[in-house]
């Protein structure tokens, strides 16, 4: 037997059985996971790769602040924010929030809806959040408190990022539940004014995310290749 993965394409459910190298589709049954959905909003704003870093080659981008005027405009700040994965069933998803109010979900795993989501947020909504992280300061101040006491292992992280005035400011914020409130603070903002809790809520005791069929076909011609 090979590795079976689940993921729709159209109206049907693609199943690719690896050991056999085939694609074969299907209906769904009542009961199965949710699908991941090929995306069908076109064109799609954000980047496939936010950042070329792990943890600790990004802590310099956490700690540095940015060069900025006293006052940069903020109409057109793009905000971004990616929940990881931890040891167990974190919710994983990245949600950016554009000037004109545009959100832009990808639901990558443990979360009610897989896949990618467009949606729209008030003016008043994102000049609340602007007017959030002034007041916080996050480009020019390190917002990641020293840790008191031991470190608690096996945690989700989160990344933020703000794009602004041609420059970017990152911030990885390990164990957000444990660690840096005021960072913890601005992430849940993020998801309140974005709304990610619509897609991210699992409505059962556990929710999976399963390939696109482009990403099954990668790794089927991966794996390929591999073989001798």
């Amino acid at each position: 037997m090979g590795t079976f993965w689940r993921t729709r394409v159209g109206d049907c459910v693609t199943v690719a059985l690896f050991s056999a190298g085939t694609l074969c589709c299907a209906s769904p049954t009542q009961g199965d996971p949710p699908l991941r959905d090929v995306p069908r909003e076109q064109p799609w704003r954000s980047p496939e790769s936010w950042y070329i870093c792990e943890s600790d080659e990004c802590d310099g981008d956490v700690t540095r602040p940015l060069s900025l005027d006293a006052n940069p405009d903020w109409s057109g700040a793009i905000f971004r924010l990616e929940r990881r994965r931890c040891y167990g069933a974190c919710p994983e998803y990245r949600v950016s929030l554009y000037p004109d109010g545009r959100v832009e979900y990808e639901g990558l795993d443990h979360v009610g809806v897989c896949g990618r989501r467009v949606a729209r947020t008030s003016p008043a909504e994102r000049e609340r959040l602007v007017r959030t992280f002034q007041a916080e300061a996050f480009l020019t101040t390190n917002l990641v408190e020293p840790t008191q006491g031991p470190l608690v292992t096996d945690q989700d992280t989160v990344v933020t990022i703000v794009e602004i005035a041609g420059a970017r400011r990152l911030a990885w914020h390990y164990g957000p539940r444990f660690y840096g409130p005021r960072l913890t603070r601005l992430e849940a903002l993020v998801d309140e004014v974005t709304g990610t809790e619509r897609w991210t809520t699992c409505p059962r005791d556990e929710c999976r995310c399963l390939p696109t069929v482009e990403e099954v076909r990668l790794l089927q011609s991966t794996r390929s290749q591999a073989q001798p």
